[in-house]
């Protein structure tokens, strides 16, 4: 029975799975995060204007920030199409 404890105790090959599953883990973890950083909310995005010349935002990240204002620049686009080329 001795000589059975002496060999579970220097078998290194369990280690070597308890490795990986904490590798796994830890990429898991970094994705999950990546993707809520790139987050995209267009929807529930808004503006405000400050007072002091300054624009207010509720942007969750950069990357909503950007689509919403490039929405924004093709809408206008269009309109500016609709009145027939002229803008203002």
């Amino acid at each position: 029975m001795l000589e059975k404890v002496k060999s579970f105790i220097k078998d290194e090959s369990g280690a070597i799975t308890i490795e990986w599953v904490i590798l796994v883990a830890g990429i898991v973890v970094m994705a999950v995060f990546t993707m809520s950083l790139f987050r995209v909310d267009v929807d529930g995005v808004t503006f405000s204007d400050a007072g002091n010349g300054q624009i207010e935002t509720n942007a969750p990240n950069v990357v909503s920030l950007m689509l919403v204002n490039t929405r924004d620049l093709v809408n206008k686009w269009w309109a500016v199409l609709a009145d027939g080329g002229q803008p203002g």
